[in-house]
């Protein structure tokens, strides 16, 4: 058990809660978004299996609705979250026995923030960062102001509202120049997202925004052409420690031409400047006072910068990559670096990981049994509602020893899966 806050130690067993909002019943009360839910749920079954393999007694809340997924998670709880017992409801009831908690959730509508402050009020021990430092890393003006006053490089941003005139938003951004990342201010992911090129895509672009945010200020940033790039790193509150390098698949589009996308990534990404990020977000808990555990941070590298984006104070999806690509546990290393404040030199992958989110057609869903799914690759099956929307996916990680030998492995799991799809459908046919 928990020897105390002040005492900053686990036991080898202790209980731990692991929060997912998506697959945590987080949305209960509305439709499970298909789209969101491979990698939310990915997350949940990495991070639970490395707590497992620790040997922790791991709980997890979930939603009803995917009650027969529980068998794709190693875990040695479930609390079924339904409208009547909403998830704030399950945290509640199982507080007094844990010795810790980890939370995966959106930043919007303060939704991280919410959960974590529920936590600290019941008294259980965070293995992330505190509500008060998730609060201004989910901001992104704010962080970009921290950032920037310690010299960091960061896009040139302007602040605008949804109530504004439109003609004074036009006069704003002006100022950066075209093209343009319109996006919220809480935003997670590439939800709310779109790139901008001329001044007649504006007023689509900010509607983007408001149907994907509740806040009335929302960011204006300039394009900043390069390769993207994600830095995960876990923290002890002094320093932070570089776990993985990732490259990221991210399609930027028009606010007309559809929805940008995160679709994955592989890890390790090498550039010639990881060195200077590496040093740049060692500091970052200096900074961000707070700021603990696990946390990923958005890039840029150009051929003469790094230029940073974002902090997620949180679990990301390039975790499902960093976990198959190095031989370390995550989550002891979180748990050592969060009660006991130790980490290591360094983390050296042993090989590559390429992870990415694999589109299907919704029609197909009442053909494929879950089981289906159950492959060593995939980490996250599929999410069909009833209501017939568009798209469904699951998310896979391949590994090897090089980056091209994954990308085949992957590829040839996508030709398997989708062969088996329209082998099912033209046998329904």
């Amino acid at each position: 058990m928990m020897k105390g806050m002040d005492d900053r130690y686990m036991d080898e067993k202790s209980d731990i809660l692991v929060v997912e909002y998506i697959s945590s019943g987080g949305f209960v009360n509305t439709e499970i978004p298909s789209i969101l839910f491979p990698e939310g749920f990915g997350m949940l079954n990495s991070v639970t299996r490395d707590f497992k393999h620790c040997g922790h007694n791991v709980i997890v809340p979930l939603d009803f609705r995917i009650d027969n997924y529980r068998s794709f998670l190693y875990v040695d709880e479930v609390h079924l979250v339904t409208t009547e017992r909403p998830l704030t409801h399950s945290i509640e009831s199982v507080s007094k026995q844990l010795d810790a908690i980890l939370i995966i959730a959106p930043e919007f509508s303060s939704i991280l923030y919410h959960l974590r402050k529920l936590a600290e009020q019941l008294e259980i021990p965070l293995l992330d960062s505190s509500s008060k430092v998730t609060k201004i890393a989910s901001n992104k003006v704010q962080t970009e102001a921290i950032l920037k006053k310690r010299g960091i490089s960061v896009p040139d941003t302007v602040i605008c509202e949804i109530s504004e005139d439109l003609e004074i938003i036009k006069e704003k951004v002006e100022e950066i120049g075209y093209p343009l990342i319109f996006k919220p201010i809480d935003g997670v992911g590439c939800g709310g997202l779109s790139l901008v090129t001329q001044e007649k895509q504006i007023s689509e672009a900010i509607l983007n925004i408001k149907q994907n945010s509740t806040l009335n200020r929302f960011i204006v940033q300039k394009y900043i052409e390069g390769t993207p790039a994600s830095i995960n790193c876990i923290s002890n509150g002094k320093y932070a420690l570089p776990v993985s390098f990732n490259a990221q698949f991210v399609t930027f589009t028009s606010p007309i031409g559809g929805q940008s996308e995160y679709e994955g990534g592989f890890t390790p990404f090498q550039h010639e400047l990881e060195k200077k990020a590496k040093k740049t977000v060692m500091q970052f808990p200096e900074y961000f006072p707070g700021l603990l555990g696990y946390f990923g941070v958005d890039v840029i590298f150009r051929e003469d910068e790094v230029v940073f984006i974002e902090i997620n104070p949180r679990i990301t999806t390039s975790y499902i990559g960093a976990k198959a690509a190095i031989r370390e546990n995550i989550m002891d290393l979180v748990i050592n670096a969060v009660f006991e404040g130790k980490l290591p030199n360094e983390i050296v992958p042993e090989q590559f990981a390429y992870f990415k989110r694999i589109s299907l057609s919704s029609d197909v869903g009442p053909l494929l049994p879950l089981e289906f799914f159950r492959k060593s690759e995939i980490i996250a099956p599929p999410y069909y509602d009833v209501s017939g929307q568009e798209e469904a996916s699951f998310f896979a990680c391949t590994t090897g020893r090089s980056l091209e030998s994954c990308k085949s492995r992957l590829l040839a799991l996508e030709r398997d899966i989708h062969n088996r799809v329209n082998s099912a459908i033209s046998f329904e046919k």
